[in-house]
């Protein structure tokens, strides 16, 4: 009874800091006023799955089964907005006719580590925020005023597939579910801050 207690209260505590921590983010983001949104294309649930059966089946086709993947929930979630990686630290003032950011998605400066809910537990990656470029690099410009020193700032939507895994028997087509797995994170959507 008491190992019941101390996991409800451990629980709450949990709940109760990341509430916290989740309202300094908002509260800290505020400031930011969001430039550029981008909606990217990402492969569909039926695409992703086919890819990751292909995958598993490939690597041991000498198996008395074959793995089947049925998706169990997707979840998105944002980094919050992060200093894109290669910038001078007082910024960049494009002087009197403005101008504008170039950026790279990838695993420059301060990666930032989410967790995703996996059937009673969690899956956590960590998640490269990018680096500024020269503008019209991958498509991604963002416009910067004129006169003032400014840094790039990048929010970066996240989205993980939860899969409930089977061996389906050469033998009889007998279905057995043998535990859960995910897809890699990926980046469905980036929205841009310049400050």
């Amino acid at each position: 009874m008491k190992f019941k207690k101390a996991i409800v209260i451990a629980f709450i505590s949990i709940l109760t800091l990341t509430s916290v921590t989740i309202e300094k983010v908002l509260a800290s983001e505020e400031n930011f006023t969001t430039k550029n949104v981008y909606n990217l294309e990402t492969p569909s649930i039926q695409e992703e799955l086919e890819l990751l059966e292909q995958q598993e089946n490939n690597q041991n086709q000498s198996r008395s089964y074959n793995v089947v993947l049925e998706p169990v929930k997707t979840e998105y979630k944002w980094t919050g907005m992060r200093l894109a990686g290669n910038q001078p630290a007082n910024g960049t003032n494009f002087g009197s006719n403005g101008g504008a950011f170039g950026y790279r998605d990838g695993n420059g400066n301060n990666p930032v580590s989410l967790s995703f809910g996996v059937s009673g537990g969690f899956a956590s990656f960590s998640i490269g925020v990018g680096t500024k470029e020269n503008a019209g690099v991958n498509g991604y410009y963002i416009t910067a005023p004129a006169n003032k020193f400014v840094k790039l700032y990048v929010n970066k939507q996240i989205k993980v597939i939860t899969y409930k895994r089977y061996k389906v028997y050469h033998i009889n087509g007998y279905k057995e579910p043998y535990g859960y797995t995910h897809s890699q994170p990926s980046v469905s959507s980036l929205s841009f801050s310049v400050q």
